[in-house]
């Protein structure tokens, strides 16, 4: 339940931010497109925010017309309707001045002619000094005596001639263009304080009232509603991370549309308010009032919404706004179809496409041009016109391809780094490059290199630790085994075949002892503990000796030894104990592999400033394996096993050669062994 809450909780909270703005979005509409300029402004808060209908403008508008209507009767010849003919008006005269009953008490006489027009049933006191006596409940009143003019509210004396800014310009208007027609004339208009209904006419000072009653309501509703909309809009600043949570998820949904739509929506909707604009009507006018003004307020309100969602789209997806547009799909839809296609396919499609725009671009340059050029354009702007865009677009083109080529160059630095085992950086291409899906998969194969080698050296590593530590834990209890076979030796009268078991069991622990010896020194020369010690040697001395040392081994094998030394000095710098044990080793292993009775051949070649030692013997079993599965360690070529050793001896020469500076190399030709060691000379 919680977790549904939460979810739903920046929805709320944007829904309620929503409503807050629309509130005052459409409040601000109402205000700003029911007016003209400021003076409407003013106009309509002093109607609504002043509880004196004497003070409205449509209050001062309707005396002014019924002080003019009553001009035109005391002046004008007006022949009264048969209606109204004790009160000596007309229609006109009738709407505007008989049917505001008690509301109403007007004055008119013709100085000149001693014409009165009056609905008062009284005489109307007039001072001397040109003040008016006011009935009871009348306080508001203007006079006009012979051209001068007069007005009182509330005993206070009203200049209906000062030309300020608001209501009172109206009466300064009309006093102003009845000017020549009021000397010789008295008019006096009063007002009820408290304006009631008319119940035999239609009082239009009853219906000011009113309807400013009603403004000021629907003023109070608005407040009302101004202030939830504040209070909405405060809960939601004080919830503003919900906020911004849902406005990311509306960024999302915006910044699929195209940047195109979204500015032909802004260019439609500019239009079209603009032009809803230029016919909008007053708040006071009442001829297509209400769909006008609401069409008006719809049209804000959307607005305002999509300038929102817009300017939200760009602070929260900022230059993904711009790259979403019809260019980019089409580029981004081309790159997958050029992505399905194999490379050089791809590259082809692309300079195809290239001649292909180059080409359409040019003929519709040309076209148009072609069809103004008479008129307008010359010979040389219309060549230039076709011209142009094709040697742009190729400049364009050759640029790309030239960064391609770049691209080349630094893929095969790369390989070329990889070939010589640096791994240690990736390669980086652009994005947009040809080759960049090429660059991720080498970079890939890389990683993969790099795992590898990691692991194989890991592994290596474990299992020369293996055999450092078999091979020191073996040595103590065999050094023990061959004390206690030395002491038995020793001891008089022992039987003859326990003497044999003596002697069998001294042998195997000395055969024990050079296994683990050879495993303690395979694992350091692996590991890189061991020392190697680099001085010049002369490797035929070197050959010799070996042989010499194993002369009596060689004799009793019954073999040939054919050896090739040159006479002169063959100097190289090793480490002439390690290579001794290399060529010791290799010698011991002809001996026990080699077939009996056949030739054993050991040469010394000098070439190209290098020096081979090649052994070559024929084996005394079927060689059914490759050079790199003999090389492993343990493993031996006779499979039987019927002889000694524990396969070893290749191993070590190989890693012993290794760290000497040379080079370690076999070759398997049916029955026939050959190694070769290489070293400089020096």
């Amino acid at each position: 339940m919680d977790t549904k809450s939460k979810k739903y909780k920046p929805s709320k909270v944007w829904a309620k931010f929503f409503i807050g703005v629309s509130i005052i979005v459409i409040l601000i509409s109402i205000i700003t497109l029911g007016l003209n300029d400021l003076e409407d402004a003013k106009i309509l808060s002093r109607m609504l925010f002043s509880f004196d209908l004497k003070d409205t403008k449509g209050f001062k508008e309707a005396m002014a017309i019924k002080f003019d209507t009553l001009v035109q009767h005391i002046t004008e010849d007006i022949v009264p309707d048969e209606r109204f003919k004790e009160e000596g008006l007309d229609n006109r005269g009738r709407v505007f001045l008989a049917n505001e009953g008690e509301n109403l008490i007007y004055y008119a006489k013709d100085l000149e002619t001693g014409k009165i027009l009056t609905n008062s049933k009284e005489d109307i006191s007039i001072a001397e000094d040109g003040s008016i006596i006011m009935p009871e409940g009348y306080s508001y009143y203007l006079f006009s005596d012979n051209g001068k003019f007069t007005a009182q509210k509330d005993n206070i004396p009203l200049d209906i001639y000062k030309m300020k800014s608001g209501y009172d310009e109206v009466f300064g208007n009309y006093m102003y263009g009845n000017e020549v027609v009021l000397y010789e004339t008295q008019i006096l208009l009063i007002v009820k304080d408290n304006i009631v209904e008319n119940p035999y006419g239609n009082s239009i000072l009853h219906m000011l009232k009113m309807q400013s009653s009603t403004l000021k309501k629907i003023a109070l509703v608005g407040l009302v509603i101004l202030c939830v909309g504040i209070g909405l809009l405060i809960y939601t600043f004080n919830r503003r991370e919900h906020k911004r949570e849902h406005d990311t998820r509306i960024a999302k949904v915006i910044s699929r549309i195209s940047l195109e739509i979204k500015l032909l929506i802004a260019l439609l909707m500019i239009i079209v308010f603009f032009t809803a604009g230029q016919n909008r009507f007053l708040l006071w006018n009442h001829n297509g009032y209400l769909e006008n003004i609401l069409y008006a307020i719809i049209l804000a309100f959307i607005y305002f919404w999509w300038i929102y969602f817009v300017l939200l789209d760009i602070r929260v997806n900022r230059e993904k706004v711009f790259s979403k547009n019809v260019v980019n799909w089409a580029i981004r839809k081309y790159k997958e179809f050029e992505s399905r296609q194999p490379f050089q396919r791809g590259l082809l499609i692309k300079d195809y496409l290239t001649f292909g725009i180059a080409t359409i671009v040019s003929f519709a340059v040309g076209i148009f041009l072609y069809a103004w050029g008479e008129s307008i354009f010359s010979p040389v702007i219309v060549v230039l016109g076709i011209m142009v865009p094709p040697i742009l677009i190729t400049c364009i083109h050759f640029i790309k391809y030239k960064r391609s080529v770049d691209d080349i160059g630094e893929t095969m630095v790369h390989v070329e780094r990889m070939q010589t085992g640096d791994m240690s950086e990736a390669l980086s291409l652009r994005s947009h490059s040809d080759l960049y899906i090429l660059g991720e998969n080498l970079n890939e194969v890389q990683l993969g290199l790099n795992r590898a080698i990691e692991n194989s050296l890991k592994s290596e590593k474990m299992k020369v630790e293996l055999i450092t530590n078999i091979s020191h834990d073996l040595k103590t209890p065999l050094t023990s085994i061959t004390s206690y076979a030395d002491l038995l030796s020793k001891e008089d009268g022992l039987p003859e075949h326990v003497e044999d078991y003596i002697d069998i069991l001294k042998k195997k622990a000395h055969r024990l002892n050079i296994l683990i010896e050879d495993l303690f020194d395979l694992s350091k020369a692996v590991s890189g503990e061991m020392a190697f010690k680099q001085e010049a040697i002369d490797l035929g001395k070197l050959i010799e000796q070996t042989l010499g040392d194993m002369e009596e081994r060689i004799k009793e094998a019954n073999l040939q030894f054919r050896v090739n030394i040159p006479d002169s000095p063959v100097n190289i710098i090793s480490d002439g104990k390690k290579l001794y044990r290399v060529l010791v080793n290799l010698i011991a292993n002809t001996l026990k592999y080699t077939l009996e009775g056949t030739r054993v051949y050991i040469d010394l070649v000098l070439e190209e400033g290098l020096a081979f030692v090649i052994i070559k013997n024929i084996a005394n079993y079927e060689m059914d394996f490759g050079k790199d599965e003999i090389m492993e360690r343990f493993v031996r070529g006779d499979k039987a096993r019927s002889s000694e050793g524990a396969g070893l001896g290749l191993a070590i020469a190989q890693n012993f050669t290794l760290s000497c500076g040379g080079d370690f190399d076999m070759q398997i030709d049916g029955d026939l062994f050959k190694v070769i060691l290489s070293f400089k000379v020096h």
